[in-house]
């Protein structure tokens, strides 16, 4: 069966990314790589393990809203 096409300027609704829309992953990090994590967070307790890695893309050259590079809750030592 032949496929439609979508007429030009309309996309379908699930086309359209909602950009506050968050989705979860599960990486798998080495021992020493992880330890450095939890150092740099234990000494920026205003950051998490999101706002490090968002900054990790943007220094790779991804396009990242500022607004997601901002610190997003205080956190305790080993938190």
């Amino acid at each position: 069966m032949p496929r439609t096409k979508t007429p030009t300027g309309a996309e379908p609704a699930e086309a359209t990314p909602d950009r506050r829309k968050l989705r979860g992953t599960n990486i798998e990090l080495p021992v020493y790589v992880w330890d450095q994590v939890r150092a740099y967070l234990d000494a920026h307790p205003e950051q998490r393990v999101r706002h490090m890695v968002m900054a990790g893309f943007q220094a790779l050259g991804l396009q990242i809203d500022p607004e997601d590079l901002v610190a997003e809750r205080r956190r305790g030592p080993g938190g």
